[in-house]
């Protein structure tokens, strides 16, 4: 049994492929048969990178804010630090409303004086004053965000009792950093990383493998259990295309019927898991869903010079994370739970501003177990995924992106009354798993499981007893971002059966960009930089990784000998099983500006950008 990760880091390399003969006993000869697919040997990480271009912690350029709201009963309070320096000071708020995802309403400026109660969830403050010193006059402005519910004072202490079946919920808590594989966090967040390892209750899930690429192919199977392939459209591009929460079967929705409460936290809504290429949520995705902070802060943020990270006085991570902290005080004890935050902004383009994190994820668990918070909550927290555009993924390869950092956090209260499935749980940390996993896992904490009928099937909890055996096409994982250890064969990339294969891949990524050849330029390869080859018993691999030119595209793909009529993209010696399976590694940047905004081009519900070398802009004479 695997219980944390060793410290050192040769070990922590090893652990992930040495728990899976520990805890199984295979014998090692039938275990290091690659020709074996039907087991997934984990793959080993190198944990010893270096990390460079680790950006300093740029500091706040407001010093302090001019007062706060009391996040219990909502008054608001002048800062002494402020009230020492400044006379006459007269403040004056307004009330900012969500209209939708993209949307939000300012309302009317009225009067705030030092004790007033302010009920809402955001809202915009402007002060002014009169400082000492010189008697100059000053301002202040700033935007607060809060956790309200009025109704909350009418609801007393209780305990959460069991339901019909005798299944008692938990709450859960699903906190996620976009694009940090696991080697990037452990490494990165090196605070973090040592009070989770430190813990006896957090456990890392070493067989973690993502299903897709990028945030919503992560996402989606952890909160419906679904592909985007399998549900409705929710793209801006398609006409027939419905906002997500009318198509989409997020578990809160189920939760909401059994009487949890719940809050969805994300930032950066340009680029969001539902607001980028979706048309997000017609209505509130959850109880609390303060997305209009996000788009009024966007708005402030774009319009100064500098960016600091900050929002006042504070940084941007530390308030939304410590908000999850407000809402866990707000109903602890009161009412079933479910709290979701994905935050973007320090590590999706790079994981350089990663590290700034790393103190205020420490600070917020360490405060959270100090008031007994998580008595009855499980933590997952985790990654979409790990890297795919920066310099960082090259040391790790493929891998980098594929394995994102995954942990859970079990409450002393959930391993002492559940002894099976603590077990069940133990063996499976070693296992393949993936987000539909976690999806059934939520489930089950929250007394609202469905039935498995196989330990081999896409989507099971990681209580109950999950297969050894299972394998990456059990559960829909495509070949190319399959993790498990291969017998992969580095092949002559001047090979004529190499460029063959090279040569099919590029015409296969123009045929994709083929109906908007008026605004997609036509690709030619330029460079092979890699080849491998993997001969199984019925079925032979190729994975190349080239250089397309113009637009000096790095890509990467799994191809399969032979004609594959299923496969999207096929000729009579090579296929290729689906657009999602081309990985671009290098950052497109602007290359794709005249298919990037989403909704500006009615029936393209392809997302062209990995693929798409616009035409040069037209300059206006």
């Amino acid at each position: 049994m695997i219980k944390k990760l060793a410290k050192t880091k040769n070990i922590i390399a090893l652990v992930g492929l040495l728990a899976i003969f520990i805890i199984f006993n295979f014998d090692t000869k039938e275990s290091y048969d690659f020709q074996n697919e039907n087991v997934c040997l984990l793959a080993q990480l190198d944990y010893n990178v270096g990390l460079e271009n680790l950006k300093p912690n740029p500091q706040c350029v407001v010093k302090h804010n001019w007062g706060f709201v009391d996040r219990i009963r909502h008054v608001w309070t002048l800062n002494k630090n402020i009230t020492a320096t400044i006379n006459s000071i007269r403040c004056k708020y307004r009330k900012i409303s969500r209209v939708d995802d993209f949307r939000v309403k300012n309302g009317q400026f009225v009067e705030l004086k030092e004790g007033d109660t302010i009920l809402d969830d955001v809202f915009e403050l402007e002060c002014n004053g009169t400082r000492k010193k010189d008697n100059a006059s000053v301002n202040f402005e700033n935007l607060f965000v809060q956790v309200v519910d009025t109704e909350i004072e009418r609801k007393e202490e209780r305990a959460i009792l069991a339901d019909d079946h005798g299944c008692t919920p938990y709450d859960v808590m699903l906190i996620s950093y976009d694009s940090v594989s696991r080697v990037s966090f452990i490494n990165r967040l090196k605070n973090t990383f040592e009070f989770i390892n430190k813990s006896k209750n957090f456990f890392l899930l070493n067989g973690y493998n993502i299903v897709g690429d990028g945030t919503p192919a992560a996402l989606i199977p952890i909160f419906t259990g679904k592909t985007e392939e399998e549900l409705p459209s929710g793209l801006k591009n398609d006409p027939n295309g419905k906002y997500v929460d009318e198509i989409y079967p997020f578990i809160w929705k189920d939760l909401h019927q059994k009487n949890f409460t719940s809050i969805y936290l994300d930032d950066w809504p340009h680029v969001g898991a539902f607001t980028y290429r979706m048309r997000g949520f017609k209505n509130h995705a959850t109880k609390h869903y303060p997305k209009h902070y996000q788009l009024k802060l966007k708005q402030k943020i774009w319009k100064n010079k500098i960016n600091d990270y900050c929002n006042g006085d504070t940084k941007r991570h530390k308030i939304l994370i410590d908000l999850l902290l407000e809402f866990k005080r707000l109903y602890h004890n009161k009412q079933s739970s479910l709290a979701i935050m994905h935050y973007v902004e320090n590590s999706h383009d790079s994981n350089d501003h990663l590290h700034w994190v790393d103190d205020e994820i420490f600070d917020f668990l360490n405060n959270g177990f100090k008031e007994n918070l998580f008595d009855d909550t499980i933590i997952f927290l985790y990654s979409d995924h790990g890297s795919r555009f920066n310099k960082f993924r090259s040391s790790q390869r493929y891998l980098e992106e594929r394995l994102p950092f995954f942990s859970v956090y079990l409450p002393d209260s959930f391993i002492k009354n559940n002894e099976q499935k603590l077990i069940n749980f133990k063996n499976n940390i070693a296992i393949l798993t993936s987000p539909f996993d976690i999806h059934a896992t939520v489930r089950d904490l929250t007394c609202s499981k469905k039935e498995t009928q196989s330990d081999r099937e896409r989507s099971i909890s990681l209580f109950d007893k999950i297969s050894v055996y299972r394998s990456c096409e059990d559960i829909g994982i495509p070949e190319h971002f399959c993790t498990c250890m291969r017998n992969w064969l580095s092949q002559d990339i001047n090979s004529m059966e190499t460029k063959n294969v090279s040569f099919f891949v590029v015409e296969s990524i123009n045929s994709i960009t083929l109906e908007k050849r008026d605004l997609c330029q036509k690709l030619s390869l330029k460079k092979i930089v890699s080849s491998e080859k993997l001969e199984m018993a019925n079925k032979i691999l190729f994975r190349v990784s080239l250089i397309t030119s113009p637009n000096n595209g790095i890509y990467e793909t799994i191809i399969y000998a032979g004609k594959h009529k299923e496969f999207e993209f096929k000729s009579e010696n090579f296929s290729i099983k689906s657009k999602n399976d081309i990985s671009r590694i290098d950052s497109y940047g602007e290359q794709p500006w005249c298919v990037a905004k989403f909704g500006s081009n009615p029936g393209l519900t392809l997302d062209l950008r990995k693929f798409c070398f616009c035409f040069p802009r037209r300059r206006n004479k």
